[in-house]
């Protein structure tokens, strides 16, 4: 198979990657994923000290689209890369000259030359910034309607619950919310 190096080799990878395989299997019903033998301090939670969120974004995917050693990186991860950068791509409408330099960055960028082999859930924030970057992007220059501010606020709420300083991107929105209040008072 196209696929046959692409499975997970490092233990964060193989944790990541079983506890997205029991999500899809039985949900939140599984065993538990602990360190020292202590389970997590929320008991609805028995998915390790990151809780439940991250097995059960990649869990469902895997129920969508099957669970096989390279599904974390083909279906989740470069799926939500790839469906961010079509976000970005709607929303900025780039010209010629603008794709290649997006193509560039994306075939540059270490970060991401380095994670995209790994089942490791650092593209899934990528992902994220790259969504956030279309959510502001549509705000600055379409304007800031409820209709975009409602999902965006969405959005940076549901990247917390996976990466809790994804929240810190609430202060940008502030501002930017701010000061188109502040014109509309002036």
């Amino acid at each position: 198979s196209c696929f046959s190096g692409l499975f997970p080799a490092l233990a964060d990878e193989v944790l990541y990657w079983h506890q997205a395989a029991t999500f899809r299997e039985v949900g939140f019903d599984g065993g538990y994923y602990t360190e020292y033998e202590r389970p997590a301090p929320a008991s609805f939670s028995r998915f390790y000290a990151w809780g439940p969120f991250v097995p059960a974004v990649y869990g469902m995917i895997g129920r969508i689209m099957g669970w096989w050693g390279y599904s974390a990186i083909v279906w989740a991860n470069m799926g939500m890369v790839t469906a961010a950068l079509a976000a970005l791509m709607a929303v900025n409408r780039p010209k010629p000259r603008q794709l290649l330099w997006i193509a560039i960055v994306m075939a540059t960028f270490l970060p991401f030359l380095l994670y995209a082999p790994r089942s490791l859930t650092e593209l899934k924030n990528q992902a994220f910034g790259i969504r956030l970057a279309a959510g502001f992007g549509l705000i600055l220059l379409r304007g800031t309607s409820w209709q975009r501010v409602i999902p965006l606020i969405l959005l940076i709420l549901l990247a917390s619950t996976m990466r809790l300083t994804w929240a810190l991107m609430l202060f940008p929105l502030a501002l930017v919310l701010a000061r188109r209040w502040w014109h509309i008072l002036l």
